[in-house]
């Protein structure tokens, strides 16, 4: 399993994923943390441009592989379109991303109510 948290100021789980350039994947294996990898995404690849770029192909996103995201901001519509992809997003106001994911492993992780535009 992977999971994608937000992170960029490289600290804790920041907000809007959209416009999100790094994010700490971590490994899961049978329920322990294997590794984790800060990725930086270029501007022109962030969500929020090739979710609303309609010349941009919806299938081609560096975190299309993860199985979950989770952030401190994200939108109702953020959520569907990564539903069609088969991946979890969650809001959450925890800022640690290792506690975050430890406590998404153990089923603890308080999912917060998306963002309305």
């Amino acid at each position: 399993m992977k999971i994608a948290l937000s992170f960029q100021n490289g600290q804790t789980i920041s907000g809007h994923a959209g416009h999100c350039t790094q994010f700490i994947i971590y490994t899961i294996d049978n329920g322990t943390i294997i590794s984790n990898k800060l990725i930086e995404i270029e501007e022109d690849r962030t969500f929020h441009n090739v979710l609303h770029n309609l010349m941009l192909p919806f299938m081609d996103h560096p975190l299309f592989n993860v199985d979950v995201i989770i952030s401190g901001s994200l939108g109702v519509r953020f959520i569907e379109k990564m539903q069609l992809k088969g991946i979890d997003a969650i809001r959450t106001s925890e800022t640690s991303a290792e506690e975050a994911v430890k406590k998404y492993i153990n089923g603890e992780l308080a999912a917060l109510e998306p963002i309305k535009h």
